[in-house]
């Protein structure tokens, strides 16, 4: 599945990415974060939220949304 996210700030500023609770989204952390100096921050809709509607609700496990991250982070260029 491809997540739907936010990357706000500057490509070359350290990145912070910052994951939503349970029945939120990228939005209200994007509203939320917005002086946090010399960052670039990426906010990602997990897996049922947000605009990250199609997944196998089987799947829901902590392993899984740390997966879909981790696919995230590389397809940005991000270690």
């Amino acid at each position: 599945m491809t997540l739907s996210y936010a990357d706000l700030g500057n490509p070359s500023d350290p990145p912070l990415v910052f994951i939503h609770g349970l029945g939120s989204s990228h939005k209200q952390i994007a509203s939320v974060l917005t002086d946090l100096g010399p960052r670039r921050l990426i906010a990602p809709d997990m897996p049922g939220h947000g605009d990250s509607l199609d997944f196998d609700p089987a799947l829901f496990s902590f392993d899984y949304f740390a997966d879909r991250i981790i696919e995230l982070l590389d397809s940005l260029g991000i270690e």
